[in-house]
């Protein structure tokens, strides 16, 4: 998020006049010159090495925020994000959309850049993972 300035400033040898408008660069944070992302489609492979173990990349350090304009609700956000993901893989199989003649459909995945960067709509199976997950679900209704 912008932030605006009205004070004369020197940091790091460089001059601000005031009236400047500052931004953070959440982007340029987690992309390094030598991991460039090739048409901003290779998402997975920054936070991975060329052997497939985690690199150091963490986002949660910044992606809330900086020092005391951190988000208060930040631990909230990821705590019901990882509920939410663990009870869906937990009660429910996702597998490929199949045809009217019950063929798999195949799909490339593509992504939609906007405000956010994500996957564009694609199709796939959502259904209960068995018969206890299904009457649970039909009681939920």
């Amino acid at each position: 998020m912008a932030r605006a300035h009205d004070d004369h400033d020197i940091r790091e040898g460089k001059t601000s006049s005031g009236r400047d408008t500052i931004g953070e660069q959440r982007y340029a944070l987690v992309r390094k010159p030598k991991k460039r992302i090739i048409d901003g489609l290779d998402l997975v492979s920054r936070f991975l090495t060329a052997e497939g173990a985690l690199t150091d990349v963490d986002p949660s350090g910044f992606m809330f925020g900086f020092g005391w304009r951190v988000c208060p609700g930040r631990h909230t956000a990821d705590a019901s994000l990882w509920t939410t993901i663990a009870t869906m893989l937990a009660t429910l199989e996702f597998t490929l959309a199949k045809d009217p003649e019950g063929n798999e459909i195949m799909f490339e995945p593509k992504y939609v850049n906007g405000i956010t960067h994500q996957p564009a709509i694609f199709p796939c199976r959502i259904s209960p993972r068995s018969h206890v997950s299904k009457a649970s679900l039909e009681r939920a209704r």
